[in-house]
This record gives structure tokens, sequence and C-alpha cells, in this order.
């Protein structure tokens, strides 16, 4: 991995490079074995398991490349991060090749209380994120919708979701929804493709920079949109996650695709979102009371 982070839990994602590792650390522990020496081993966390990696190749050149990278450790780190051998299972970087993504984590889980813990205090955001994504307003009753359904599918659960996937993981676990009388963002790809495609819709004016998702006179939209086709790979110690938008029309099996987006899931943007601070709007208050209300977290 050529990325890390120098906390567990919700921490900026850095790249690995001996000025970032330097100027982030000071050289201290935990994250040198021997502070500000040169020659002693170097530490950080995984940014998807949070067990503890080795910075290597952060001095010492390496024979088959120039880049440092951080390798799983199986112990712990103190002061740092505790190991534990089943998010280190289920961790992309891990053993991509014989992941499965939809293998569920035990209800115990610490990694699963602290995506619940997450989802429950930023829902606003994650919606926010989600939403621009995908070109869709999520209303305030769509977000309640889905959070319902993410719970009753226990979304925190499942091996593929992480703290910094948690936006379009969220969406990812949700069942198709409908997309009549939603928001769409105005001159999106999105919007010419339903006017391109789907012969009963009709579109109208909205709140500014969107246009509602209607219909034309005697006409029925069948019209739903998910996500789909989760897929982590790695490619020289860099991890791509990717997810697929999708919107179809009819009963079909499978239905007309309308429009189909890969998604890039961008963790370090998450993280970097999430360390500031922003006032909050109405609607993201009602979305914090709705997780508020629905999340139960375990104790």
């Amino acid at each position: 991995m050529h990325e890390c982070k120098l906390k567990i839990g919700v921490s900026p994602i850095i790249e690995i490079t001996k000025e970032n590792f330097e100027q982030r650390t000071a050289k201290r522990e935990p994250y040198y074995s021997i502070p500000g020496d040169e020659n002693s081993q170097q530490y950080a966390v995984c940014p998807k398991c949070d067990n503890p990696v080795q910075i290597i190749g952060l001095y010492k050149k390496l024979k088959n490349t120039d880049r440092p990278f951080g390798k799983h450790l199986a112990h712990a780190i103190v002061k740092l991060a505790e190991y534990d051998h089943e998010e280190y299972l289920f961790c992309p970087y891990a053993n991509p090749n014989k992941r499965n993504g939809h293998a569920k984590r035990s209800e115990t889980n610490k990694m699963a209380k602290a995506i619940l813990s997450l989802l429950h205090d930023q829902f606003d955001r994650v919606i926010e994120i989600l939403s621009k994504s995908i070109d869709i307003c999520i209303s305030e009753g769509l977000a309640e919708s889905m959070l319902k359904n993410y719970l009753q599918a226990e979304g925190y659960l499942y091996s593929g979701a992480t703290l910094m996937n948690l936006p379009w993981f969220f969406g990812y676990v949700v069942n198709a929804q409908s997309l009549f009388g939603r928001n769409i963002v105005e001159g999106s790809e999105l919007q010419l493709a339903i006017e391109e495609k789907c012969s009963s819709v009709m579109l109208v004016p909205s709140k500014p920079k969107y246009v509602k998702i209607g219909k034309k006179e005697n006409q029925f939209v069948n019209l739903h949109f998910c996500l789909i086709h989760h897929t982590q790979t790695i490619h020289e110690d860099d991890l791509r996650e990717t997810i697929v938008f999708w919107v179809h029309q009819g009963n079909g099996t499978p239905p007309e695709t309308v429009y189909k987006k890969i998604i890039e899931v961008d963790s370090s943007y998450f993280s970097n979102i999430l360390s500031y601070t922003h006032e909050k709007s109405k609607l993201d208050m009602r979305l914090l009371e709705i997780a508020d209300k629905l999340i139960q977290i375990p104790k």
C-alpha cells in the first residue's frame, strides 16, 4: 500500500513519502521505534482495516521500486494500533484476489461498531457525498428509507465496508430506489440519458440547478436507480475501488439500462471532508435526527 493513516478510526489518509511521513510524525514514537533515528523501524495504520503496518523503504533504497510502502504486521504496535486478524483477512490490501465483499463480520466486531458510529455521527455528510456522486438530490424521506434498508441488511457487517468508503458502500447495500418525483442535476449526463431513452418521462424545472422527474400525460414511469458491482483491485500496491451507478427502467430481467457510470471511491476525499467543520443546514439537522432515531450502536 502506498497510503496510510497515523491514527485508527477517522483520520486523514496520506501518501507514503519520506517528506509526508517526517512532517506528519515529527519522527516521534510510536511511528519510529527509536525516535529521530532513521535506522529505526517506522510504523503507521492501514487506511482500510486499521491494523498496524510497517513502512518499508522510507530511507533504504528498495530493489524493485523507488516508492516506499506499507506492509501489514501481525502484532500490535503500542500506542498506535491493535492487531485484528478478522479485519486483516477482510482487508483489500491483504489478499485482494481471494476476498468476498459479501462475507459478514461478527456481531461483536470493532470495525462494524465504528462504521455504525460514523454513520450515526456523519449521516448528513454521507448523504451529501452520495448525492453528488450520482447527481440525484436525496431527500429527507428517501434518505430515511435508504437508512432503514441499510440497517435491515446489516450493511456495516459486510466485509467490503470500511470507514472511508462509507458514503458509496452505504448506497451499494441499499436496494433499487424509484426515480419518479426525484430531483436530478440539471445538465448532467444522467439527465441527457433520461431524455434520450425514457419516452414516458417529463423533466420539470425544479429548485435551482435541478429538474424533477415527472411523467407525460397518460404515461407510467418505471424508472429506478441502484449501485452495483463493488470492486477493489490492487495494481502495483495501489488500490482502485469502484462502484457502478445504474439507472434502469421496466420490469425485464434484466431491466433496460438507461444510464451507467463507474464511480471511483475516493477515501482520501471523504477523510478530508470529515476533518472540516461546517455550519449545519436544516436538512443536515433533520438527517442527523433521523440517524439518531434509527441507529442503535451496540455497547
